[in-house]
Formats: C-alpha cells, sequence, structure tokens
C-alpha cells in the first residue's frame, strides 16, 4: 500500500505547516502506522516556492526519525534551471537545492539538464513526457526543439507520441550574463502540417513568443498549425501572454495549478505515475 502525503493539501494527511514568528518553517506530523515490507509513504512535494521546498525536507527529515520507509516524488525540482556558475559569480543553486532535499529514494519529473543532475551529487530517478501513458493527445507531423538544450527531450516525445514525424531545432544566441536573448532562428518548414513544440519549462514565455515570430515568416505557416507542450507550465505571465500562433497549450500539473481551460490542457501526473514508483 502507497500512503501519498500532497504538499498541496498536508491538512488531509494529519500534518500542520508553522512559521514561527522568528520566521523558520516547522512541521508536525502525526505518528503514521506502522507500515508492512511492501508499503511506503510517498510524499508528493511541488516545489513552487523555497517555503515549499523547506517544509518538503522538514517532513522528509520527520519520517525518517519516525522510522518511516519514504519516497519522494518532486515533480519540478526547484533550482534545475540554475545549473551553472558561469563565471564563479553565481551561486550554484541546484547544488544548494539538492542538498536540501537529498533523499533515496526520490523520483523528479524531466529534470531540466544533465548538468542539474551531475550537480546534484545524488543520482534520482528521472521520469519523462514518454512515461505518460495517455493524456498527450494530437496528431503532429513535426516537433520543434526550441533551442539546442530541449533536442534530446523532443527527440524522446517524438518516438513516444509521433514515430516518424519531422524534428528539427532552432537555434538561440542568449547573453549568459543577462539571460537576455541576442537572435533566434527557425529553420523553414520541411511541409505543411501539424506541429508541436517541446521543451521542459515555460516561464514568461519569451522563446516560444520569438519562434511564433519566426513561424509567422515561414511560406507553408498559413497552411499549418503550431502547438506548444511543456512539461513544467509557470506561465508567470499569464496563458495570455504566450502567443497566439500556438493553438494547443498542453502541461502538466508539475508546477501548474490552473485547470484545463480553453486552449490550455493540463495533465495530472500522478493517477499516471504511481505505479512507477514501485514497492
Amino acid at each position: 500500500m502507497i500512503t501519498v502525503i500532497d504538499s498541496d493539501n498536508y491538512a488531509a494527511s494529519g500534518i500542520e505547516t508553522i512559521v514561527f514568528p522568528g520566521g523558520e518553517p516547522h512541521v508536525k506530523l502525526p505518528i503514521f502506522p506502522v507500515q508492512k515490507h511492501e508499503d511506503f509513504i510517498l510524499l508528493y512535494l511541488k516545489a513552487r516556492t523555497l517555503l515549499d521546498t523547506f517544509n518538503g525536507a522538514l517532513v522528509l527529515d520527520a519520517l525518517s526519525r519516525q522510522g518511516q520507509r519514504a519516497k519522494l516524488f518532486c515533480p519540478y525540482f526547484p533550482g534545475a534551471r540554475q545549473d551553472r556558475a558561469n563565471d564563479g559569480t553565481a551561486p550554484l543553486t541546484i547544488e544548494i537545492m539538492g542538498q536540501l532535499l537529498s533523499h533515496r529514494p526520490t523520483y523528479v519529473f524531466d529534470l531540466h539538464s544533465d548538468l542539474a543532475r551531475v550537480a546534484m551529487d545524488w543520482d534520482p530517478s528521472i521520469l519523462m513526457p514518454s512515461d505518460l501513458p495517455e493524456g498527450v493527445q494530437g496528431q503532429w507531423d513535426g516537433v520543434i526543439a526550441p533551442d539546442k538544450g530541449a533536442l534530446n527531450r523532443a527527440m524522446d516525445f517524438l518516438q513516444k507520441f509521433c514515430p516518424g514525424a519531422y524534428i528539427f531545432r532552432c537555434e538561440k544566441d542568449r547573453d549568459p550574463k543577462t539571460g537576455r536573448i541576442l537572435s533566434y532562428q527557425m529553420p523553414p518548414l520541411p511541409k505543411s502540417g501539424h506541429y508541436i513544440v517541446v521543451d521542459d519549462i515555460c516561464d514568461g514565455g519569451a522563446t516560444f513568443n520569438l519562434l511564433a515570430e519566426c513561424w509567422g515568416t515561414d511560406r507553408l505557416a498559413s497552411g499549418s498549425t503550431l502547438d506548444l507542450f511543456v512539461s513544467h507550465g509557470i506561465f508567470s505571465r499569464g496563458i495570455g501572454n504566450i502567443s497566439p500562433i500556438y493553438h494547443n497549450i498542453i502541461t502538466t500539473d508539475s508546477w501548474c495549478q490552473a485547470n484545463t481551460f480553453g486552449r490550455l490542457r493540463v495533465i495530472p501526473l500522478l493517477p499516471q505515475l504511481l505505479p512507477l514508483f514501485g514497492t
């Protein structure tokens, strides 16, 4: 049996979260029943803020002190985008977050990069969109990687959901110090059809809007459609800030708290991935 603790509703598991007047987070846990050998507790931790992350670390520590057999599912791993120190003046945030949430076994949905995995200094099990048995429906003739870093992710998506489709990647030049995108290019479409852009994170949407601008200049775009899939939909400026060229926007509830509406489709992760956590 799996007992799920959902960080969006700790109260349902009898857990109380507290912040002391001095600013220190704290949690109070009930004593969970003694488990059989094959049973375990799964902490489903949506780490959208630093407080979410810290509370999750406290819950894991308390479970360990109870002697519980616990697993961690952290669908959006905090700090994964901060996976390099550049010229040595920037903090390696992913390493700090990795130390805070160091736990075995841990499952992460679509970790940002191989650099992030190395910097964490431990080896979580990485689940990908291709592990989803359902929810990503569509008939696409081509998959577009918005930059070099998204290519492997886009290929994984293609092999599972639209084998035989075209795949190509765009080129992005970004200033590593400011994060500002200096230039953006998309290869010409090979034919008219239905296309989907695949990446891990959509924050404000600048990269995807630049891609949409390039799309609009392609001679075959008028007879084609464009969708967007991102594993982690943050949408910090709202769905309305994402170019209307994208007919459908598909994401998961790893970070996104919105429900499916309009052109947005939100796929619940836990019901589909729970069998993969084993015993």
